[in-house]
């Protein structure tokens, strides 16, 4: 996966809203759009677009911007675009726990996702250039 589709990816997962779904197309993903609960249903059942693979591809992309993020400490406008998605998918994965709040494995996966951002977020604001970089 390239930064860009990284940085795409992790645009609309800060874009999520209360009762927003995930559809996942092609590898990458986005939201699905508000149709007849009916309709949304069966068009998510045979797209295999469920919970549990909402979750692992967030989980993958997640990981993989973390992997990218400490691979790139040396390049501060990558950070900055890092630290900048990092904070509006915190927002995002906030939306998304109200709307899963049914069901605990998912919120807690959302929850272990998000001390993961926290703490990639505290680290580049404590890099020697995290400060300049992420007022960019």
């Amino acid at each position: 996966m390239t930064t860009i589709d990284l940085f795409t990816d992790l645009e609309v997962l800060g874009m999520l809203k209360h009762d927003s779904k995930i559809c996942i197309r092609d590898g990458r993903i986005s939201i699905e759009r508000k149709s007849h609960p009916i309709t949304q249903a069966l068009r998510r059942w045979a797209n295999n677009d469920g919970r549990r693979m909402t979750i692992m591809q967030i989980n993958s992309i997640i990981n993989q911007s973390l992997q990218l993020c400490k691979e790139s400490k040396d390049k501060p406008w990558v950070i900055s675009q890092f630290h900048k998605h990092f904070n509006s998918v915190l927002a995002g994965l906030e939306n998304m726990k109200k709307t899963y709040a049914d069901d605990s494995a998912v919120v807690a996966r959302l929850n272990v996702i998000s001390a993961l951002l926290k703490e990639e977020i505290k680290e580049i604001e404590s890099l020697p250039h995290g400060q300049d970089s992420v007022s960019q």
